[in-house]
C-alpha cells in the first residue's frame, strides 16, 4: 500500500512526464516558449540565407582581404534564444554531401547579442585552402569546405539533443546564379620513366593515383570560390602508361608543304605493308587520308587528324594514330634500313614520346600544332570521356625550364585543344608552384595570357606568369576570371568536340600544286 507521502511526491514527476508529451515533435509548430533556439542564417547583407534558394559561398578570391568582418562572402547565425542558463552551444561542422565524417568543425562558436534580442555567432567564413583556415585573420572564423559541402550548425542547449540547421556551400548545378555549382571533368595520364619503368611520381600505380588526387584537391581549393569544381579527386580517373608508343604517323612537320611525290613504307605490328605511293601536290591532309586508308585496307583501325597552322607554315600538317582492331594502339615503323618516306618536301615521321629524355616542347613557332611528340602523347591517349581536360604527367619537358604546358582552344585544334602537359618536378612543389592548376585554368580560361603581363603584377595571382617562385601560400583567380570561367563552362559546347577545324592554306601553294589536284582539296578538315 503507498502511503500519502509518496503519493504527493510522485506527482510532479507525472506531471512533468505528461507535460514533456505535449512538446511538438521535431518539424512542428512549435506553441510553447521554445526551449531550443530557432536558427537563422545571414549573408554579408543581414539578409536571411534561404534553405530552398542560399547558399553559403566560398571565401578565397583575389582582393577580398583576409578578415572574416570584411569578406563577401561572409555570413553569421543568428538564434533567437534570450541568454542565460543553461547556456546555449553551438558546433559548426563542413559536411560531404556524400555523408561520412565532418570535413572540418569550429566548437563553442561565440554569441553575443545582436540588437535585436537575439544572440549571433562573430562574422564567419567557409574556406577551401588550410592556408585560409590557419590565417591569422581567420583564426576561429574560417570553416574548411568543398565547393559541394553543406555546413552544419549544431545548437545545444544545456545537456539536451542538438538542432541540426544546415546551408549549401553551392547551389546545384541546373540553377542559375553564381552560386550554382560548374562543373568540369579530368583525366590524368601518368607516363612510365624510361618508358617501362615505374611511373614518374609516386612509385607504383596505386601511388601515382594518390599524388594526382592531391593535385587535383589543390586543384578543387583554387576554384571553389568560383562555385567551379572537377568533382571527388578520388574520382578522376588516372591511368599509367607506359610512353606513347610509336603509333602516330606524322604528315608535313615542321613546313606543311604539299608532296613532291614519292612512296612511304610502313610496318605495323611486325607486318611490312605495301609501299604506298603518294603523288605530286597531295596537301598534308590528303596524304595522310591515303596513308589511312591503306592501313585500314590491311585490318588496322585509324584516326586522321589536322592540326592547327603554324604562324610560319604553308599549310596545317596531319596526323594518323594507328590502333588495332581492339583499340590498343599499335607500332609503327620504317621498313628495315629503309626510309619511312622519300619525299623531302613533304617529311612523313612516326611520333612517340617517352624514352627517358622527356619531350619535345612547343615553342614560338609550333605552338598551335604542338610538338610531333606532344600530340603522340595526346592523341594516343586522349581522355575517354568526351569533353574531359586531360592531365599528362611526363619525366621532362624541353630543356628543363618549363614546369608546364597548356593548349588552348580555339589556337590549338579540336584534338589537342584542353591537353595540360605536366613536368613531374613541378608537382613536388604543389603549393609553391600551383603547376597544375596554373595550366588547366589557361584551358577553363580560353587564354594563353598571364596576368602580370596584362599589368596586374600581384604576385598571389594564379595566373601570374612568375607565380611558381613568387611566394608560398594559396593562389588566388579574380572575380572576372571567375565569371569568364563560368559563363564558358555554361556553354552546351564547351570542352566537346567540335568535329571540323579550318586549315588557312598560303594562296602560293595552290599555284604550285598539279593540276590533277587543283579544285580537290577543301580548306576545311574533319577529324575521324
Amino acid at each position: 500500500m503507498t502511503s500519502v507521502g509518496n503519493v504527493a511526491r510522485s506527482v510532479p514527476v507525472a506531471l512533468l512526464a505528461v507535460l514533456s508529451l505535449l512538446q511538438p515533435g521535431e518539424g512542428e509548430a512549435r506553441t510553447v516558449a521554445p526551449s531550443v533556439p530557432l536558427v537563422v542564417w545571414l549573408d554579408a547583407g543581414g539578409a536571411e540565407i534561404l534553405e530552398h534558394r542560399g547558399a553559403i559561398g566560398v571565401h578565397g578570391l583575389a582582393g577580398d582581404g583576409t578578415r572574416a568582418d570584411e569578406a563577401p562572402a561572409r555570413f553569421r547565425i543568428a538564434l533567437d534564444a534570450a541568454p542565460g542558463p543553461p547556456s546555449l552551444r553551438l558546433t559548426l561542422a563542413g559536411v560531404p554531401a556524400a555523408g561520412g565524417r565532418d570535413r572540418d568543425s569550429l566548437r563553442g562558436v561565440p554569441l553575443a547579442p545582436l540588437g535585436d534580442g537575439r544572440l549571433a555567432t562573430p562574422w564567419l567564413v567557409a574556406v577551401a585552402s588550410e592556408e585560409d583556415r590557419r590565417h591569422p585573420d581567420l583564426a576561429g572564423r574560417a570553416l574548411m569546405v568543398r565547393a559541394d559541402d553543406r555546413v552544419e550548425a549544431r545548437v545545444r542547449r544545456g545537456g539536451g539533443r542538438a538542432v541540426v540547421s544546415s546551408r549549401a556551400v553551392t547551389r546545384p548545378p541546373a540553377e542559375e546564379g553564381d552560386l550554382a555549382l560548374r562543373r568540369t571533368d579530368l583525366e590524368a595520364v601518368v607516363l612510365r620513366r624510361g618508358g617501362e619503368g615505374p611511373p614518374v611520381v609516386g612509385g607504383d600505380a596505386a601511388g601515382a593515383a594518390e599524388v594526382m588526387r592531391f593535385q587535383f584537391e589543390v586543384l578543387g581549393e583554387v576554384l571553389a570560390p568560383c562555385a567551379v569544381w572537377a568533382g571527388p579527386p578520388e574520382d578522376v580517373p588516372v591511368r599509367v602508361e607506359a610512353g606513347a608508343p610509336a603509333a602516330m604517323i606524322a604528315v608535313g612537320d615542321p613546313l606543311g608543304l604539299p608532296s613532291s611525290g614519292g612512296e612511304v613504307r610502313l610496318e605495323i605490328d611486325g607486318r611490312k605493308l605495301p609501299a604506298i605511293r603518294v603523288g605530286e601536290g597531295f596537301h598534308p591532309e590528303e596524304t595522310a587520308r591515303l596513308l589511312a586508308a591503306r592501313i585500314r585496307e590491311a585490318g588496322f583501325e585509324t584516326r586522321v587528324s589536322v592540326n592547327s597552322r603554324n604562324p610560319f607554315a604553308a599549310l596545317s600538317t596531319a596526323d594518323v594514330v594507328v590502333l588495332r582492331p581492339d583499340g590498343t594502339p599499335a607500332v609503327v615503323r620504317p621498313w628495315d634500313g629503309a626510309p619511312l618516306a622519300s619525299d623531302r618536301r613533304q617529311p612523313v615521321r612516326v611520333g612517340g614520346s617517352g624514352g627517358g629524355r622527356g619531350l619535345d616542347a612547343f615553342g614560338a613557332n609550333d605552338f598551335a600544332s604542338g610538338t610531333v611528340e606532344e600530340r603522340s602523347l595526346v592523341k594516343v591517349f586522349k581522355p575517354r570521356r568526351s569533353g574531359a581536360i586531360g592531365v599528362f604527367v611526363v619525366d621532362g619537358l624541353g630543356d628543363g625550364s618549363r614546369q608546364g604546358q597548356a593548349f588552348v582552344g580555339p589556337v590549338a585544334s579540336p584534338d589537342m585543344a584542353g591537353a595540360v602537359i605536366l613536368d613531374w618536378r613541378a608537382l613536388r612543389r604543389t603549393r609553391q608552384a600551383y603547376a597544375l592548376p596554373h595550366e588547366v585554368v589557361h584551358v577553363l580560361l580560353g587564354d594563353r595570357g598571364h596576368t602580370d603581363e596584362a599589368g596586374d603584377p600581384r604576385p598571389d595571382l594564379l595566373m601570374h606568369s612568375q607565380a611558381g617562385s613568387a611566394l608560398d601560400g594559396p593562389r588566388r583567380l579574380t572575380r572576372e576570371q571567375c565569371r569568364i570561367i563560368r559563363d564558358r563552362l555554361a556553354e552546351p559546347g564547351f570542352r566537346k568536340p567540335r568535329g571540323r577545324t579550318h586549315s588557312m592554306p598560303n594562296p602560293a601553294w595552290n599555284q604550285m600544286s598539279s593540276p590533277a589536284r587543283q579544285g580537290k582539296v577543301s580548306s576545311s578538315s574533319s577529324s575521324s
